[in-house]
């Protein structure tokens, strides 16, 4: 993996002379790298098309004072180019929208930009945002897919005052109205499936493609669903349709407060990654998940509870960090990339591409640790990623593991 080419952005004026694949992207999944931290999501509305909403947060901003303000202000320029995938270099479309914002105290600032429809097909769409006084700059990828109709755009999760959901997860603890103003149907028809949550196999194992279970628990309709607030009862996989097309729209719905993990037995569940099958058997035998995570992580640390807080902290940060970013057809912490995650760390350097992704893990992206993660598009769960497995894994995942079991935070980057 090989990162080249030169990227320019200057004022209002963004010239970009380099292909999406040839970037870094690791910012994208460490919030530690990233001084903004914009959010997006794509509807397509009945009267006026393709919409790119976005979400900025005024207190992340340079503000200044000019001659024609009595008030200091934020000036912030939002340019997205579209190509035909990532490795292309012909932009077939692009707009600029500028924004200045007069106070940081708003929690956030929500509005859309228009976009142009391309014929019908898959495109890449980058956004990237520039805080045109403090210099600050980043980008973040979104994949388009066209469609006449049944596509994911077509629907649009709300809060309950309103807001848009830029995340495609939810917790049962939440509740949304669901917008859907393109479907034909009066009826949104809604099929449940039940959470996967069988932990992936170890990026040493014997390599064999992620088979995605798609046996239904239950389907119903519902009538009248754009005034219905929607709470839901049990987590699953929710996905929606029209009825009569199978695209639509897939929403994980995640326990208590996902993404976060704060029950006991929440956070015992991802000790399944360290600890046998026999030690888990026997912790969850304890009936108390409070004392069996006490048992676990203090053995870890020979009784010293000062740094099994430091382990917890770190593990617990890296799962609710691996739910938010990388959540699909599983919860985020049992996907493919989320193990990763979980395990070594947020990865150095993060290469997208045509087929997938590149992670590379260490101090450079020539001598590193690299894992490739090949991107498939499910019909009812859309875009989802898998490992591709090596037996040259086994030193590092071992490695990574007695680490954690002996008391230390594991991370390949230094």
């Amino acid at each position: 993996m090989v990162f080249s080419g030169l990227l320019l952005l200057a004022g209002s004026c963004i010239t970009v002379y380099d292909t999406i694949s040839n970037r870094n992207f690791a910012h994208q999944y460490n919030p530690g790298q990233a001084s903004l931290n914009p959010e997006f999501k794509i509807y397509r509305s009945a009267t006026d098309g393709y919409r790119l909403y976005f979400r900025l947060f005024p207190g992340e901003f340079t503000y200044e004072t000019s001659r024609k303000d009595t008030l200091p202000h934020a000036s912030i320029s939002l340019f997205y180019r579209i190509t035909e995938n990532y490795e292309s270099v012909e932009i077939l479309d692009s707009l600029t929208h500028n924004l200045r914002f007069a106070s940081r105290k708003m929690p956030s600032f929500i509005t859309y930009m228009p976009v142009k429809p391309l014929s019908e097909g898959s495109y890449v769409m980058e956004v990237f945002v520039t805080d045109r006084i403090g210099g600050k700059v980043i980008s973040k990828v979104i994949e388009l897919d066209f469609k006449s109709q049944g596509a994911d755009y077509d629907l649009f999760l709300l809060s309950a005052k309103g807001s848009p959901k830029f995340r495609s997860f939810i917790s049962i603890t939440d509740t949304l109205r669901i917008q859907c103003e393109r479907w034909k149907y009066s009826a949104l028809q809604v099929t449940r499936y039940a959470l996967d949550t069988v932990l992936p196999a170890t990026p040493d194992a014997v390599f064999t493609e992620v088979e995605l279970q798609t046996v239904a628990d239950s389907s119903w309709s519902v009538t009248r669903h754009d005034t219905l607030l929607w709470n839901f009862s049990e987590p699953g996989i929710y996905h929606f349709s029209d009825g009569d097309e199978i695209q639509g729209s897939t929403l994980l719905c995640g326990p208590d407060f996902y993404p976060e993990v704060k029950t006991a037995r929440q956070l015992l569940r991802s000790l399944a990654y360290l600890a046998t099958p026999q030690e888990m058997a026997e912790l969850w035998k304890l009936n108390n998940p409070k004392a069996a995570l006490d048992t676990f992580w203090l053995a870890c640390t020979q009784g010293n509870a000062n740094d099994a807080r430091e382990l917890i902290r770190v593990y617990y940060n890296r799962l609710q960090l691996a739910n938010y970013y990388f959540s699909g057809s599983k919860e985020g912490f049992l996907s493919d990339r989320g193990m990763l995650y979980l395990i070594l760390g947020a990865p150095n350097a993060v290469q997208k591409t045509n087929k997938g992704e590149y992670w590379n893990y260490g101090g450079s992206t020539k001598d590193g640790l690299e894992f490739f993660f090949y991107r498939k598009t499910h019909p009812v769960f859309g875009i989802y990623y898998y490992l591709e497995r090596k037996d040259s894994y086994s030193r590092v995942w071992k490695e990574a593991i007695k680490s954690w079991r002996e008391g230390s935070v594991f991370s390949l980057n230094y």
